[in-house]
């Protein structure tokens, strides 16, 4: 039976957003994804695969931040990075 992924809650500037893990297997079929051909990040698809699997409410998009929520950007973006580490227990 698999276990329920831990979610961490964090509230920027009065919204509620929920982080998660998205799984060891999945985090590195995300990193391969995001990179180019040289194996280089691209930051445009790992912030399409963060809004897509770690994001968990509110669903968010490029057009979320850009239209409705810009302030957020960058601490949504930190608190996926950190998230998208690995397990978070006790943080």
């Amino acid at each position: 039976m698999s276990k329920a992924f831990e979610q961490r809650k964090e509230t920027i500037n009065g919204t509620e957003y929920v982080f998660q893990f998205p799984g060891l297997r999945a985090a590195n079929e995300i990193s391969d994804r995001a990179k180019n051909q040289f194996g280089v990040v691209q930051q445009t698809k790992m912030q399409d695969e963060y809004f897509a699997h770690v994001v968990v409410s509110p669903k968010v998009s490029w057009d979320y931040f850009e239209n409705e929520k810009p302030e957020d950007y960058a601490q949504v973006l930190k608190i996926c990075n950190e998230v998208f580490q690995g397990p978070f227990a006790g943080k």
